[in-house]
């Protein structure tokens, strides 16, 4: 009986398989037959041997709108600035272990970060053109999550663990000066929080918060008096997570961060130029998506989902007004093709040829 039992599901999850590759194949068939490649935006800057890098900053467009886009080749980073094509080194710390950014400023300061094996904790570094270590951050048992710079670079950010309690507060320290802030985080027994964020201008902290009872997923900003600013931005139509949302102005646009073989991922976006939801091919995940400054265009990069049915990886640009696609490339597999805006006008993304990566900015002509 138990054999009848285990032959009955093994034949279901093949027919699940086959269901998933045939679907695949007609929607990317339709894909192929009714998108044929956009061209027409022009080229403006091309970096040879190196791609997109997707590193921490804040959830919203201040990246964009400082014009930077960082670029990395193997272990190194450089910074992208328009216009001009200029790329700008970016110094590690001379140390044998791997360094990996862990936040960066719209002001162009850093977080480096590395393991030492030696005291099984985690080094930190700050740079803005030259390097120091940073030992304010306490260790790694009772830090939670990343930390984070001020939007100015003058302030580290991060959440801890209260001593004697389960509970957690955010600490905002200067870097400048002993200045020290302790914000109290409300309804922790209710709700999972992130700390995302710190605008020192505004005296403000953004959250990513999730309600496990509920699913909803928002963007909550807390006064450094631990008052909520404002009502807190609410995701709506995806599965998001801390690390697939992004704020624009009192807007957002946000995607799946998981979903079943057979279910197509999704991006959702409320902005000033309209609202809509978009679903990606079947067979296809979001590698990253990015909104301008203006919130009139969202990119979006997708790649395939499943390992035993290749099919290529795609960019594409849609208009957020009415949802339509005015810009796509299509990719080898597994191009994985990162994505940033510097402006309003200007996109950055990785080609590939599927042996060489090549940075291209292009200039959005509408």
């Amino acid at each position: 009986m138990l054999r009848k039992i285990l032959i009955g599901i093994a034949l279901l999850v093949v027919a699940v398989i086959g269901v998933a590759r045939y679907l695949v194949h007609r929607y990317e068939s339709k894909w192929e037959q009714e998108s044929r490649e956009q061209g027409g935006w022009k080229i403006v800057c091309t970096v040879p041997d190196m791609e997109v890098a997707e590193v921490r900053s804040p959830p919203d467009t201040s990246l964009a709108r400082a014009g930077q886009a960082w670029l990395r080749a193997n272990e190194q980073f450089v910074v992208l600035t328009m216009p001009g094509c200029h790329t700008r080194l970016i110094g590690k710390p001379d140390v044998a272990t791997q360094i990996d950014v862990s936040f960066v400023s719209p002001a162009g300061v850093y977080l480096l970060r590395d393991w030492d094996n030696k005291t099984r904790q985690t080094r930190w570094w700050v740079g803005n053109g030259a390097l120091r270590p940073l030992s304010c951050l306490p260790d790694d048992s009772t830090i939670f999550g990343m930390p984070v710079l001020s939007n100015d670079g003058h302030w580290v950010a991060w959440m801890e663990s209260i001593p004697g309690s389960k509970l957690r507060r955010a600490v905002v320290q200067s870097l400048t000066d002993e200045q020290l802030h302790l914000v109290d985080i409300p309804d922790q027994r209710l709700l999972l929080w992130e700390l995302l964020a710190a605008d020192m201008d505004r005296k403000e902290l953004t959250f990513y918060d999730y309600d496990n009872t509920t699913r909803r997923s928002a963007l909550t900003m807390l006064g450094l008096d631990s008052e909520r600013h404002g009502d807190s931005i609410v995701v709506q139509g995806v599965d998001a997570q801390f690390s697939t949302v992004q704020r624009v102005g009192s807007g957002w646009v946000a995607w799946d961060a998981a979903r079943e073989p057979v279910e197509r991922y999704r991006v959702a976006w409320s902005l000033a130029r309209g609202r809509g939801v978009h679903k990606a091919l079947i067979g296809r995940s979001i590698t990253a998506v990015k909104v301008d400054p203006g919130g009139e265009y969202v990119a979006i990069s997708e790649t395939t989902a499943m390992l035993d049915y290749n099919v290529k990886d795609v960019v594409y640009v849609l208009r957020a007004g009415d949802g339509k696609e005015v810009w796509h490339r299509n990719l080898p597999t597994y191009a994985r093709s990162s994505l940033a805006f510097l402006g309003e006008k200007l996109l950055a993304y990785t080609d590939s040829d599927g042996a060489r990566s090549t940075v291209r900015v292009l200039q959005i002509p509408y």
